[in-house]
């Protein structure tokens, strides 16, 4: 499958269109702990491994009111079974999300073992919004992408995807990222539509 380059500078107004249309996925990233918490509000175990860190929790809580601001209709929140991810969605959305057990982290697995989760990440981007004039959230890893596309989301990141379906040769078009410095002028770009 061939890889796509990121584009050069992510279009933000097109956000306008994400409350009319019903082709809208989203995937966020989060900064984590680089080492064991003594306070994790989930088991500490691989499946979970790395909680947010206090910067982290602070960014998505930032990212969550920005978030909202655009009033952008969504009907399904699918995550990651990470402990961060999970967070994350209640920090950014205020409600959990549903686990994929599947949509697990890469970039320390050997290839093999990776290409399942790379391809459920695929899935989620690629399959079409059932609910007409909604959009899908997916809150997954920045690896799992950059195994998709020449593209490294940096922390805090949003993506933008219009899928094309799963029988699509590649499945999705990416659109657009929102990194955190972003949020400013985005929303201030976006208060006159």
């Amino acid at each position: 499958m061939p890889r796509l380059p990121a584009p050069p500078q992510p279009p933000l107004r097109m956000l306008s269109n994400c409350a009319k249309a019903a082709w809208w996925c989203i995937c966020a990233t989060a900064p984590a702990m680089r080492t064991a918490p003594t306070n994790c509000r989930c088991n500490w175990t691989t499946a979970t491994a790395s909680p947010l860190s206090e910067a982290g929790r602070a960014l998505l809580k930032t990212i969550g009111r920005d978030f909202a601001k655009l009033q952008l209709p969504y009907a399904e929140l699918i995550i990651s079974p990470f402990c961060r991810v999970q967070e994350s969605a209640l920090l950014v959305f205020n409600r959990p999300g549903t686990i994929d057990p599947a949509l697990r982290y890469t970039a320390a697995m050997p290839d093999a073992e990776k290409q399942p989760a790379v391809q459920r990440t695929r899935h989620w981007i690629s399959l079409p919004v059932a609910s007409a004039g909604h959009n899908r959230v997916v809150i997954a890893h920045g690896p799992n992408i950059a195994e998709l596309m020449d593209h490294l989301p940096p922390e805090g990141g949003v993506l933008l995807f219009r899928p094309l379906g799963t029988q699509h040769p590649v499945g999705f078009e990416y659109l657009a990222s929102i990194e955190p410095r972003h949020w400013p002028a985005l929303l201030r770009q976006l208060a006159p539509l």
